[in-house]
Parts: C-alpha cells; structure tokens; sequence
C-alpha cells in the first residue's frame, strides 16, 4: 500500500513533488513565459514568408493580394502556438507536476490546437462572395485529402480507442497493449475530435481571397490536420502503450505523415467546377471561348459567299 502511494504523487497535488504550488507557479511562469516569447518572435510570418508558402502550394505568379491572404494565414496559424504553449505548460506544471508530458507531446498539442483555433477564425471571418461577385464556391473533404490518409489516421485513432477502453473495462490482453489506458482515450478522443472539426471548418470556411489561393490554403490546411492525426496516434502509443505498440503505431503514422508530405497534391478547384490546378482556378472566368467562336463562325460565311458567287456567275 504504501509502495503504490509513492508511485502516485500525481494524485497528491504539487507537495507530493517537495513543492508548495505558490513557489511552483513563481518559479515555471517566467520560464514558460519567456519559450512562448521566443517562439512567438521565430514563427511570426514576414512577406517572404508567405511568398515562400504560395510557391511551395505550386502558384508561381502570386499577386499582392494572395501575398497578403498568404501572410494573414500564416498570422492565424501560428500567432496561437505561443499562446497555447504557455496555457498547456502551466496547466500540465499545476496539475502533473512530478509527471509533465515530454515536450514532444505538448508541441503536438499545441500544433493541433493552433491549427483549430486558426481555422475557427477563418471560418468566422471569411466572405460569402468571392471578390468578383460570384458565389463561394463548394469544396469536399475527398478532394482536398488523399482518401487513403484518413482511412489510416482513422484506423490508427480507432485502434487505439478501442484498446483503450477494453483495457479500462479490465481486460489482461488490453492492458498489456495499454498500460495507461485513461491518458491515452482521453488524448485519442481530443486529437480525433480537433482534427476532424479542423478538416470540416477548412473545408467549409467561407472564401476570402481569389479562387486558387483560396484552394491551395483550404488543402494545406486539411492535409495538415490530418498529418497532425496519423503523429498523434504515434505519439498516444509511444507514451502510452507497450513497445510493441509503439514501435507498430510509431512506423505507421511517420510513415504516413513522411508519405503526405512527399507526395505533393495540386489544389484543387472547387467541386462544382470540377478539378482543377492551383494555377488554373483563377483563370477559369477568363473569355476564353471569343477566339474559338470567331474561328468557328468564319467558315460558317463561306457557304454563302460562295452562293452569291454563283448567283453572280449564272
């Protein structure tokens, strides 16, 4: 009894750990305050920045104005990091004081929250007419995501859920997968759930900017999400699971996540459009067809030419 309650100083609070918790907070604050100021100063997006992001999206040309979308998306997603940062660190430093998830993990954490809240902004603050005048238009998650990565994320998450919650029911063969089955339901249930609702506001956030910037945004964002997915189930088996799981969980969701990021999608057009590259959504209201039509109406006249020559002739 008394081996198990020192194997448990989480459930103590901070004194379980020599701290008192006014002492703990003076003393991790400045600390945490000042890694959310650093990190806030190394991902505040410049110019160059967000002409770096357009170009790697495959949009060569960008205009002022997709320049512009481009930085104040990068201002979205990553202005939250630092302030999430230092919310889960001092939430984790409070309540887990002797036992704080690696850092690896909270930066999952905070990856995967930012990119929430980031999409969460955009979809409270879009437009519903393109700049032209036309309607938004309408996207898909299928065209937006590869639909073997979220055949994956979900088999990885789902997996996990379903260990976990047999091995809470008591279960020998769960527990010897899932030694800590509560963290890891609790983390499964909370990446599942962002991830999903990031997907879903990116994919139905209203349009802000020119059709093929707009596009190529809405598909990172979804991509990211879901890459996020396949590292948490990664990250949930490798601290929560045996070694057998985490090696098997850690393979297959790098893996994954290294093969959506090789393997480069163009971004695609809306859906009642069809499909589309990022460089041709924006040209696709452009009057193409006059030439063609004047092509075809020449030879139209020259049934008549030739039967006022005709007539001229008899």
């Amino acid at each position: 009894m008394l081996a198990r309650y020192a194997q448990e100083p989480l459930a103590r609070g901070p004194e379980a750990a020599g701290l008192q918790e006014p002492d703990f907070v003076l003393t991790a604050a400045p600390i945490y305050i000042g890694i959310a100021a650093v990190l806030l100063l190394a991902v505040w997006p410049t110019r160059r920045d967000a002409i770096r992001l357009i170009q790697r999206l495959g949009i060569s040309d960008p205009t002022d104005l997709e320049i512009d979308e481009a930085r104040r998306y990068l201002k979205r997603h990553r202005i939250p990091y630092a302030v999430i940062y230092l919310t889960l660190s001092t939430v984790t430093s409070l309540v887990l004081p002797s036992g704080r998830p690696p850092l690896e993990a909270i930066l999952l954490a905070v990856a995967l929250t930012g990119g929430f809240i980031a999409e969460g902004i955009a979809w409270s603050s879009g437009h519903t007419a393109t700049p032209g005048g036309a309607p938004a238009p309408q996207y898909t998650a299928r065209a937006l995501i590869p639909g073997w990565t979220v055949t994956l994320a979900g088999i990885l998450l789902g997996t996990l859920g379903v260990l976990s919650t047999a091995a809470l029911l008591g279960q020998d063969w769960a527990l010897l997968v899932i030694p800590s089955p509560a963290p890891a339901l609790i983390s499964v249930a909370a990446a599942l759930l962002i991830a999903t609702a990031s997907v879903w506001l990116a994919v139905h956030r209203r349009a802000r900017c020119s059709d093929r910037i707009d596009a190529a945004l809405r598909q990172r964002s979804a991509r990211v999400s879901v890459m996020l997915a396949l590292l948490a189930a990664a990250a949930i088996a490798a601290y929560c699971g045996s070694a057998a799981a985490a090696y098997t969980f850690v393979a297959l969701g790098f893996s994954g996540a290294i093969a959506m990021n090789c393997r480069r999608q163009p971004a695609v057009g809306p859906s009642n459009g069809g499909n589309q590259t990022a460089g041709s959504t924006g040209s696709r209201n452009d009057p193409a067809p006059a030439p063609a039509q004047q092509a075809v109406a020449g030879p139209r006249q020259l049934p008549s030419t030739h039967a006022g020559d005709e007539t001229r002739a008899q």
